[in-house]
């Protein structure tokens, strides 16, 4: 498996996104090389929107045929144009752990051979990124009953 990193952005950022872009890319298909993760997917391509002018829209394409997809997500411009360097890559990284949950949750309905739980967490350890409580495929992972008492607790209950 690959991953295809691109964008769709405005030019004042183009540098920086440029090198941000070419860093992630290379430590994702590194890392994903030598990996099974299913036979379901062969290329994820990630096309963020980054920009002031272009419309917001998204794109959530997944091509069983070809066992390719296309996630063209959004980041807000005002936000990567003031990160850092990591926090762009962070950015970036968090664009592509969003179209893998995505991913993985159309290909669990279909019953296809993906696992992209585990490549989302092989992700997240390589970029050192810790999983997000609102995140889907932490909820996935944990059990129902403590998914019920975690809301109870949080309505006041």
């Amino acid at each position: 498996m690959r991953f295809f990193l691109s964008g769709n952005i405005d030019a004042a950022i183009g540098d920086a996104f440029s090198r941000a872009q070419r860093h992630v890319q290379t430590r994702l298909n590194k890392a994903t090389a030598g990996r099974n993760y299913g036979t379901a997917v062969d290329l994820i391509g990630v096309i963020p929107t980054i920009s002031r002018r272009l419309p917001y829209w998204e794109r959530r394409l997944f091509q069983r045929s070809k066992r390719t997809a296309d996630y063209r997500l959004h980041i807000p411009y005002e936000r990567f144009r003031r990160s850092s360097t990591r926090g762009r890559e962070k950015l970036l990284v968090e664009n592509a752990l969003a179209a893998v949950a995505d991913l993985d949750r159309k290909a669990k309905a279909a019953r296809l051979d993906f696992d992209g739980a585990r490549l989302a967490v092989d992700i997240r350890k390589l970029f050192r990124l810790t999983a997000q409580p609102n995140s889907a495929l932490l909820t996935d992972a944990l059990p129902s009953a403590l998914r019920a008492s975690s809301g109870a607790a949080k309505r006041g209950r």
